[in-house]
């Protein structure tokens, strides 16, 4: 769609969450570059973002704007996506990997991959395990093949025992890891295809006793930032996403001005050198020069020290003779053009200028520098202070209003400090159309019009961002626009987790809009609850649940994983009646979700957890235990449920991993723990909430564990059902007459495999 005589809009849309440490920073790039190019930007934050599988469809994004002028798409969009994006003749290009006929932005993840492996071929390494990223990556097959391209290329057999899954995930790369070590593979060194894959393989590597550089390096990719705080820090492949989104967006401007864009624009990549790869970087002696391109590079675009030393020659000149006003604005605007961060010139400007005799340079260079940090700071500060205070804000508007008037209240709420703009919109009666209003101040403006329009060009002027997300209502779709302010402060990551809040707890109370009395939330609760067990040629397996109330927090499921193997899960919301209901049924819902994408119970409860946590009250949180089971083998992951049982033939023991319980704000600070067990045929495995240990009876005595595991060494064999009743029934035996306090659920998986006899 050439330009003709009008601001382009360009359409960016986002594969994960704003605060992601790609995607910030190339979120960063794309509003540097929007802004020196006079162009209007929105970002299209999908709320349903799949942390296992990348695939993103048209399903995930409701309402995509399909008028604007370019598009800048992660790569594994669906093709019902591009299509809808080129409908109208836009200009669109992929990050991220690469997708058939679209041009790509990005490292060249082969050459990359190549290059991290030689570097530890280089340092005598020969068993050189690789952590494989998603299946359904394009970069992750690219750093493979570059893996092996380095292997043939120093003659080294290419051994597929040392290809193990990371999934770009700490959790599955520690398992895969641990895996080696157990099972007595050989290997010195690790090149992980991203950081979070190699943070895992050292984790594993400390467990196990194996000495990380000295016995076996590593090496990542991406370098994030957690990267250099790493013990020890890793050596990795930085790849500069800032650069990819001010690279992506100027290719995508001279694509409407006319230029055809080539297949590939490489976007180049550099080897950061740490100490986990065995490099002896505390005799290696760097240059100030060399030390800043360390530290700018890992914020902007990788730099040379050459290059660097061209870029910097003037802005120190202009630092220098700067005067009372502050950094002036040619040196400031080249410094966030690359998207350096100044204190990172702050403590070596006076170095540079000592160096050379210029004393008095330096200290005006240093105080006008520092003048400008403080004051921008400051300001920087308040502004994401100011932004926090408002989620919090919202969050509790939305619990205080019901329905469609909690959305319109945020709504609001965020536009009435001025600092933002809200907009809502919404698919109008006739086709292909839109109904939207903007609210501004306070004042509410009203448009309808196609949806090719939308959003009218008279709300984004040049230089501004706006953030969408998708918002599910019970009837239709609904969207919210975030207008950040053009001043430079750009929050995006908090705009992102402002509409991220708004929408769980709208998606969440969504299920409950027409509960009016308890006995609807009652026949919701049950609804959610299975109806029956689910077959299995493996397992006998047997659930119920008694609340204290007629409503309750504690619930149970049995699922079906992508492989076809079950999952089970009893979980136990705080407190009782309605509030509990409410919270056990976004549970229930939140599981049902996210099994079915494949994570392993560790992962899986931590993505849980960041659904459920905006819309957790006071007080309230959710215990779940989390159980897969592969035939003889039981994977187990817990926050903060009671422990499981399992009867052998040896007796009755606990398997207690603890874990916190989902909705805290510690909750996503750590991986949840896992325990692996093998059962024999006829062994038991019991899951239950808190109810049954914590029940009272008419003495003030409580059940506890050591009666309930008694009870289970007494109860009947053979049949998962007959176990489940005896156990409700030993529980009711003991509290009498006396009143049931808390909710009570369990679950018996009876293991016997038909095959045996």
């Amino acid at each position: 769609m050439p330009l003709a005589n009008h601001t382009a809009t360009i359409c960016v849309v986002l594969g994960e969450h704003i605060s992601n440490y790609y995607t910030g920073p190339l979120v960063r790039g794309a509003v540097a570059a929007a802004s020196r190019l006079g162009c209007r930007l929105i970002f299209y934050s999908p709320f349903a973002i799949h942390l296992t599988s990348q695939t993103l469809g048209a399903a995930d994004m409701p309402l995509l704007p399909h008028g604007a002028d370019a598009y800048l798409l992660p790569a594994y969009v669906t093709s019902d996506v591009v299509a809808a994006c080129t409908l109208q003749g836009a200009a669109v290009a992929v990050y991220s990997g690469s997708y058939p006929g679209l041009p790509t932005v990005g490292p060249d993840n082969l050459t990359a991959g190549q290059a991290a492996t030689t570097h530890l071929i280089a340092h005598g390494r020969r068993r050189i395990v690789h952590l494989l990223g998603l299946a359904d990556s394009q970069e992750a097959a690219d750093r493979h093949a570059g893996y092996q391209q380095a292997l043939a290329e120093a003659g080294i057999a290419y051994d597929s025992r040392l290809v193990v899954r990371g999934d770009f995930q700490i959790q599955a790369s520690d398992e895969s890891i641990e895996r080696l070590v157990q099972q007595g593979v050989d290997f010195d060194a690790v090149f992980a295809a991203n950081d979070m894959a190699a943070l895992g393989a050292l984790r594993a590597l400390r467990r196990t006793g194996r000495h990380v550089a000295d016995e076996v390096a590593v090496v990542g990719f991406d370098d994030a930032l957690v990267a250099a705080a790493a013990e020890p820090p890793l050596t990795t492949m930085r790849q500069a996403p800032f650069q990819i989104g001010w690279v992506a967006l100027h290719a995508l401007m001279q694509a409407l001005e006319g230029t055809p864009l080539p297949p590939r624009i490489t976007v180049p990549s550099q080897l950061v050198i740490r100490e986990s790869c065995g490099c002896d970087t505390d005799t290696r002696a760097m240059s100030d020069l060399e030390r800043l391109a360390d530290q700018l590079g890992g914020l902007g675009a990788p730099l040379e020290t050459a290059m660097l030393q061209k870029l910097t020659t003037p802005i120190e000149t202009a630092l220098a003779g700067g005067g009372p006003g502050g950094c002036p604005g040619p040196a400031n605007e080249e410094i966030e053009q690359l998207g350096w961060r100044l204190p990172a010139l702050f403590g070596v400007i006076e170095r540079w200028h000592a160096a050379t005799g210029q004393h008095a340079a330096a200290a005006a260079a240093t105080a006008t520098l520092a003048r400008l940090l403080t004051a921008r700071n400051e300001r920087n500060e308040l502004d994401r202070t100011q932004r926090i205070n408002m989620i919090n804000y919202v969050i509790d508007m939305l619990r205080s209003n019901s329905g469609e008037q909690s959305v319109d209240a945020a709504l609001r709420y965020i536009a009435g400090g001025g600092r933002l703009v809200s907009v809502s919109a919404q698919r109008g009666n006739a086709p292909d159309t839109i109904s939207a209003q903007r609210i501004v101040r306070g004042r509410v403006e009203h448009w309808h019009g196609p949806a090719t329009e939308f959003p009218p060009a008279a709300w984004l002027v040049s230089g501004e961002a706006l953030l969408l997300m998708p918002l599910e209502t019970s009837t239709q779709q609904r969207m919210l626009v975030g207008a950040i302010e053009r001043a430079g402060l750009h929050h995006l990551d908090l705009d992102d987790l402002l509409l991220r809040s708004i929408n769980t707890y709208r998606s969440i109370t969504v299920l409950h809009d027409t509960l009016r009395e308890l006995d609807a939330a009652r026949s919701v609760q049950l609804s959610l609850l299975p109806r029956s067990a689910p077959s299995s040629d493996e397992y006998d397996i047997a659930g119920a649940t008694q609340p204290a109330r007629q409503v309750g927090g504690d619930l149970y499921g049995y699922y079906v994983r992508p492989s076809g193997a079950l999952a089970l899960a009893v979980g136990d919301v705080a407190g009782k009646g309605m509030p509990a209901a409410l919270l056990m049924s976004a549970c229930a819902t939140a599981l049902a979700g996210s099994i079915p994408s494949g994570m392993a119970p560790s992962p899986t409860l931590g993505q849980i957890h960041q659904m459920l946590r905006p819309s957790v009250g006071r007080g309230q949180n959710a215990a779940i235990c989390l159980v897969y089971l592969d035939g003889a083998q039981v994977r187990i992951a817990n926050a903060g449920a009671i422990a499981p049982l399992v009867r052998t033939a040896a007796g009755v023991r606990l398997i207690d991993i603890g874990g916190l319980p989902l909705g805290t704000p510690l909750s996503a600070l750590t991986p949840y723990t896992e325990a692996e067990i093998e059962l024999a045929p006829g062994d038991m495995l019991i899951l239950s909430s808190d109810g049954i240990v914590e029940a009272v009876n008419s003495r003030g005595e409580m059940y506890g564990f050591d009666r309930f595991a008694a009870a289970i060494e007494q109860g009947p064999g053979g049949n998962a059902q007959a176990m489940l009743s005896h156990l409700f029934a030993d529980v009711a035996a003991f509290i009498g007459d006396a009143e049931v306090r808390d909710d009570m659920a369990a679950v018996v998986a009876y293991y016997a495999p038909r095959n045996t006899v």
